[in-house]
C-alpha cells in the first residue's frame, strides 16, 4: 500500500461512483456519507471530529486555507485523518496500491473531501465568531446606553408612603 502525499490534483478524473448534486464543490452531507460519517447514528463522530479540527486550527491560529503554507495545510490534513472518525476506514479510504490508478483517484478525492470538510469547519468557526463578536458589541452598546440614561440627578416625583403598624 502507499500513503497518498502531497500531489496535483490537475488531470485526474474523479471515480464514476463520486457523483453530488451539483457540479460544484459537494454539500457537506454528501462529503460525509462519501467519508462513512454521514447519517443520524454517526452525527456524534461528526461533531466530535469537527470539534477536534476546530481546536487544531485555533491553536495553530490559522481562520481561512489561504493564510497556510503547504506544509502547514498538510499537517492539519495529517491531524484530521488521524482522528477516531477515520480509524477502521483510514486505509480504504486514503490508501492505495502501487500503480492503481482508480486507487489513487479514490485516495486523492477523498482527501479533497476531506479539505473540503476542514474549510467547512473553518467558515463556520469565523461565522460563530463574527456572530458572538455581533452580541457581544451589542451588549456593550445596550449597556452603554442604559449608563448614559442613568447618569445625572433623577428628580423625585412620586410621594413615598410610611406606614407604621403596631404589632400589640
Amino acid at each position: 500500500m502507499t500513503n497518498h502525499k502531497n500531489t496535483s490534483r490537475k488531470n485526474l478524473k474523479l471515480p464514476v461512483k463520486a457523483k453530488f448534486s451539483s457540479s460544484s464543490d459537494p454539500k457537506v452531507e454528501e462529503i460525509k456519507e462519501a467519508l462513512g460519517i454521514g447519517g443520524p447514528e454517526k452525527n456524534i463522530i461528526y461533531r466530535n471530529l469537527r470539534s477536534s479540527i476546530k481546536l487544531h486550527l485555533e491553536s495553530t491560529g490559522i481562520q481561512r486555507k489561504s493564510q497556510a503554507s503547504e506544509k502547514e495545510w498538510r499537517d492539519i490534513i495529517e491531524h484530521t485523518l488521524g482522528h477516531a472518525a477515520f480509524a477502521e476506514s483510514k486505509k480504504d479510504l486514503f490508501q492505495y496500491d502501487s500503480g492503481n490508478e482508480a486507487g489513487f483517484d479514490r485516495a486523492d478525492h477523498n482527501l479533497h473531501l476531506v479539505d473540503l470538510l476542514i474549510q467547512d469547519a473553518l467558515k463556520k468557526n469565523r461565522e460563530g465568531t463574527n456572530e458572538f463578536q455581533q452580541a457581544l458589541h451589542d451588549t456593550v452598546s445596550a449597556e452603554a446606553s442604559i449608563s448614559a440614561l442613568s447618569r445625572g440627578k433623577r428628580s423625585l416625583t412620586g410621594k413615598c408612603i410610611i406606614l407604621i403598624l403596631d404589632s400589640s
